[in-house]
């Protein structure tokens, strides 16, 4: 299943880097055509953010052996959900990290690198810093508390509806 998600991810990118290379520049002019592309740019290149702050999670928690439930249904942006009775705090630890690296990446490109003149740039710079308000209000204090505790909450460990059993090799 981490194919067709890494397949579908894939596509998500190309068309999002494909579409910024071409058009996103237009974005700078004055009128609808300009705006329109700013929006479409923008938010293909925030979803570029969130897919792979997403498998940064993933690919962190299974690099340190950590469990995972694989969602079946490709709609989903939710790829995966920890198993927590076969993760341990340590391997949550490492996945919750992989995704905060990801986004702190992500909020120095987007902020260092992309043009200011562009409407494309300021619509992903807007999805960026609410993607990372969410990983900080919601994520941050989530790992937090599941080193103050000891053990992974449930809320951490939500099951995906899935056939599968739990994966955890890379």
């Amino acid at each position: 299943m981490y194919l067709k998600f890494a397949l579908r991810d894939a596509t998500i990118i190309g068309l999002a880097i494909g579409f910024w290379w071409l058009a996103a520049d237009r974005s700078a002019g004055v009128g609808v055509l300009a705006d329109l592309t700013g929006v479409i740019g923008g938010v293909l290149l925030g979803a570029v953010g969130f897919v792979l702050h997403e498998w940064g999670h993933v690919l962190a928690g299974l690099a340190a052996g950590g469990g995972f439930f694989i969602n079946e249904n490709l709609r989903s942006p939710s790829m995966f959900s920890i198993d927590g009775n076969n993760t341990t705090i340590r391997q949550f630890t490492i996945s919750s990290l992989g995704g905060f690296v990801v986004t702190a990446v992500m909020i120095v490109v987007f902020f260092g690198y992309l043009p200011d003149a562009w409407m494309a740039t300021h619509v992903a710079r807007g999805i960026a810093a609410a993607l990372a308000s969410l990983t900080l209000l919601l994520e941050v204090p989530l790992l937090l508390f599941t080193l103050w505790q000891g053990a992974i909450p449930a809320a951490a460990a939500v099951r995906i509806q899935t056939s599968q059993q739990p994966q955890a090799t890379a």
